[in-house]
């Protein structure tokens, strides 16, 4: 709703706020699918992508990472351009924080749709 104005005043920064709480649920409980999880992640990444939100590389990073690791196949962060930009102005220990805060993601989210596409590459 924020991110649109619809019935609130729009904020890139609150509705990414909601994707990010959204985004931390665990999508998948005793077997039963928790909803959103998924689309929160695509929608920060494009927010981070489409220049949205306040630059920050290694949050940026995080989820491009999630992203990749659950398309099919997966996508090594390593020759994902978006991945490469942001890796290009980040140092050494912000990459490395940004690789273990997704593996971290990813570990604790062991259910993630796999998707042919996510973003336009």
């Amino acid at each position: 709703m924020y991110g649109e104005g619809n019935g609130v005043p729009e904020s890139d920064e609150m509705a990414a706020s909601w994707y990010r709480k959204a985004a931390d649920h665990i999508p998948a409980i005793a077997g039963i699918r928790v909803g959103g999880v998924w689309e929160a992640v695509t929608q920060l990444v494009y927010m981070y992508r489409d220049g949205r939100l306040k630059r920050n590389d290694i949050e940026a990073y995080v989820w491009f990472t999630v992203i990749d690791s659950g398309v099919d196949p997966p996508i090594d962060p390593a020759t994902d351009p978006n991945v490469n930009q942001l890796a290009k102005r980040m140092t050494k220990a912000a990459i490395a924080e940004a690789q273990q805060r997704a593996k971290d993601w990813i570990n604790r989210h062991p259910w993630r749709p796999k998707v042919s596409a996510v973003l336009n590459r």
